[in-house]
């Protein structure tokens, strides 16, 4: 941590090592989900742990005021002695003790995303099971405390509670979590689409462990899709300046926020017959390199027509392969 992100993190040889190539991928992967717009990020990691990882990364790594909860008193010393050992980053950082009965979300501070590594098991007894069933058993033994492993109902009974829970905060825009079993992935997906919640769901494996990440959102706005291809940013720079298409350069590419369908043969025609055309929803597009993100508008198919736009004139331009 302090060799590659510049943090000092002291960890407790009794308590669970986080590995750090798949809490990046998560946190990289929240990065994308979020508006390019947003001035000010405010993320909660619900049950942060002694080492405090997520709140040190999430700061030191893009500047992110961030709240580590937890309900383990040592956790949450050790966790804000983590946080003093990194002075540039100290005053991004809160660490909080809460209840584990009290409802995960029940900040009054203003949040854009929460965030979770919820315990696997529900018993010892499914731990170990679990952990015989193993091809290869890990090199060393596991060292951990039980509220880091295990927790009531399991994985999935602590992914549905705070489904529930977040019903009750409509105003934080994206709700997310790592999930550690495919069948628990598959269970919040079922129980999402059953509360017609949107939401999105990716695996990864950074090491040999693959994990999943869930996010959900109450906020039509936040809804986001995302295409593959080869997109040539000067071209596509071009194809909006010469659209009078409003956009703005960040570190990942263009930022395309139109009011509405601005490039069609619909809104072009409307305006050289001078009729009044209504703009009243803001639209942001994404486009990198690699892909073309719906990243915040309400109707899809003025996503599906700027993703098909772009796409169509890149190609007839020999852009995109």
């Amino acid at each position: 941590m302090e060799r590659d992100h510049g943090l000092h993190v002291v960890l407790d040889p009794e308590r669970l090592c986080p590995r750090v190539p798949i809490r990046l991928a998560y946190i990289e992967w929240i990065r994308h989900l979020l508006s390019e717009e947003l001035e000010a990020v405010v993320g909660l990691d619900v049950g942060t742990g002694t080492s405090c990882i997520y709140p040190l990364l999430a700061s030191k790594l893009y500047g992110w005021k961030m709240i580590g909860s937890d309900i383990d008193p040592e956790a949450v010393e050790k966790a804000q002695e983590n946080v003093e050992r990194n002075p540039d980053v100290i005053e991004l950082i809160t660490v909080k003790l809460v209840s584990s009965q009290s409802d995960f979300f029940a900040f009054s501070d203003d949040i854009c995303f929460t965030m979770c590594n919820p315990p696997f098991y529900a018993s010892v007894e499914e731990m170990q099971t679990s952990v015989s069933k193993k091809k290869s058993r890990p090199a060393g033994e596991l060292k951990a405390v039980q509220n880091e492993l295990i927790t009531e109902d399991g994985e999935l009974g602590f992914l549905l509670r705070m489904i529930s829970d977040s019903k009750r905060h409509k105003n934080i825009v994206w709700f997310t979590s790592m999930m550690g079993k495919k069948e628990t992935m598959e269970k919040v997906c079922e129980e999402l689409k059953k509360e017609k919640i949107y939401h999105s769901v990716v695996s990864r494996r950074p090491g040999k462990t693959k994990r999943w990440f869930v996010a959900w959102t109450f906020t039509p706005e936040a809804k986001h899709e995302q295409v593959s291809g080869n997109y040539n940013l000067e071209a596509v720079e071009k194809l909006l300046v010469n659209n009078d298409i409003p956009f703005k350069k960040s570190q990942r590419g263009l930022v395309a926020t139109p009011k509405g369908d601005i490039w069609s043969r619909k809104y072009k025609r409307a305006k050289l017959r001078k009729e009044a055309v209504e703009l009243k929803d803001q639209y942001e597009f994404l486009v990198t390199e690699k892909t073309l993100t719906w990243k915040r508008g309400t109707e899809k198919m003025v996503w599906d027509s700027f993703s098909s736009w772009i796409t169509r004139n890149l190609k007839e331009s020999r852009v995109v392969e």
